[in-house]
């Protein structure tokens, strides 16, 4: 660990060196640095196995790969962090688990959206409208979503394949005469609608489609926040909130009838 976090000089060389075999003089013109200094920090990177030299030229090893694929992920989460804070600062991360805490440098392509408080279900009508388009969606909630119930019997009679987790205590209260649960049976008979449930509290809400993925967080006052949303586009964003879904579905029993 020493090794790996000595100097932001050798942390410079091997993100110079990321794909590519260099000379001093090149890494000198790329790093603004004297090329004494550069020999110095690669003379002992050559000696703990990081660094090679071919002739004149130096490329990582397998083992500096590695490690620049480390710092990589680690740079992309801190900027992902940093471009976000009070998103992270606001919210309750526990429920999201601890190896995809580690890759939130996969969010880089996500943006905030916040609601209108004069009508804050205005943004989650419009992210509804880009759902209904898609050919699958995975949904995490802990909470009825105004709209949701609907929009995904609609999926699924049109044969696109629904999946959903809910706390034990949701589903008992849609069972319950809440109105939906009438929906809900009718929902089960279809091989596109598999439901699930979680034991005990979520505190994260998500909604992944082929194109889009919406993550919800609980405040620290324990209530959620309806009118933040993490809304994220990319591929690697898309890989991220489909790796939460199966986290939770890994520790979800699957609801075959009410």
């Amino acid at each position: 660990m020493k090794a790996f976090t000595r100097s932001a000089i050798r942390t410079r060389i091997m993100l110079c060196l990321r794909g590519n075999a260099l000379v001093i003089s090149e890494l000198e013109g790329l790093m603004g640095v004297r090329a004494s200094t550069i020999l110095h920090a690669i003379k002992e990177m050559i000696e703990e196995g990081l660094i090679v030299k071919n002739s004149q030229r130096y490329s990582l090893s397998n083992i500096g790969i590695i490690q620049v694929s480390i710092i990589d992920q680690l740079i992309d989460s801190i900027t992902v962090m940093d471009d976000h804070r009070d998103f992270w600062l606001d919210h309750d991360i526990s429920g999201i688990p601890k190896t995809l805490l580690t890759q939130i440098g996969m969010l880089g392509q996500c943006e905030i959206i916040k609601g209108d408080p004069e009508d804050p279900f205005k943004q989650n009508r419009i992210l509804m409208n880009e759902i209904q388009h898609a050919d699958r969606i995975s949904l995490i909630t802990p909470i009825i979503i105004p709209g949701y119930p609907q929009l995904l019997s609609e999926m699924a009679w049109e044969g696109k394949e629904v999946d959903v987790i809910l706390t034990n205590s949701l589903l008992y209260r849609i069972s319950s005469g809440s109105g939906l649960s009438g929906m809900l049976k009718d929902l089960l008979n279809l091989d596109e609608f598999r439901l699930y449930v979680v034991e005990g509290p979520l505190r994260v809400k998500l909604a992944a489609t082929e194109s889009l993925m919406r993550l919800g967080l609980v405040r620290h006052d324990g209530h959620y926040d309806l009118n933040t949303d993490f809304i994220c586009k990319g591929e690697e964003g898309l890989r991220w909130g489909e790796a939460l879904f199966r986290h939770y579905l890994a520790i979800s029993s699957p609801v075959t009838h009410l």
